[in-house]
């Protein structure tokens, strides 16, 4: 991968310009986790929701920067429409939802087009690893949110390690998501394809 180019061309397909602080958040099939790892039957639904309060309080509180949140619904959702409806929500002006879907955008595309990028748990996560990015992971607390499903997912010392590993973020709630995004320095990305593969 040429982190670079699908950089470049990701923010240029998303019309985002270079001052734009863009957040990613790619869901997955919320019924088969209820199903498959005993979550709630609302996680995805619920773990957004803390995502998009999140962010928009940063961009509240910091009325001088610009932000995009990039929205990838797993296209096998069948609630996907319901989960992430944003209609309601009262936004600031420096504050954009986009979605980020295909065709318009690539998976890679899509995430090296932002900044940090949010999963509850996807293949694109644990890339970010290989990538040199932040790999972050919405492990919201309790067992039957992002905490208690990683834990099932992985096994407890699988996730016991991923946890503390360099690079990893795991994220127990709204303050360690308002603390992530408001720590986001735009810059460009310097992975190129001769320096990793994934």
């Amino acid at each position: 991968e040429d982190g670079v180019e699908l950089q470049r061309v990701g923010r240029d397909k998303l019309r985002l310009d270079d001052e734009t602080v863009a957040v990613f958040y790619g869901g997955g099939v919320q019924g088969e986790w209820v199903e498959r790892w005993g979550t709630d039957p609302q996680i995805e639904t619920k773990t957004f929701t803390e995502v998009v309060e999140a962010t928009r309080e940063v961009a509240q509180n910091n009325p001088d920067k610009k932000y995009a949140l990039l929205v990838r619904p797993h296209p096998r959702d069948s609630e996907k429409e319901s989960i992430f409806d944003t209609s309601g929500v009262e936004l600031p002006p420096n504050l954009k939802v986009i979605p980020a879907n295909s065709p318009t955008v690539s998976p890679q595309e899509a995430t090296y087009a932002s900044d940090v990028d949010l999963t509850i748990s996807s293949t694109e996560s644990f890339k970010n690893i290989l990538r040199g990015r932040l790999a972050v992971f919405l492990t919201l607390e309790g067992e039957e949110m992002g905490e208690g499903m990683m834990r099932r997912v992985l096994g407890v010392e699988a996730f016991n390690q991923l946890r503390n590993k360099e690079g990893v973020e795991f994220i127990r709630d709204k303050q360690d998501l308002i603390k992530l995004i408001s720590g986001i320095e735009r810059k460009t990305s310097t992975k190129r394809s001769e320096e990793h593969e994934s």
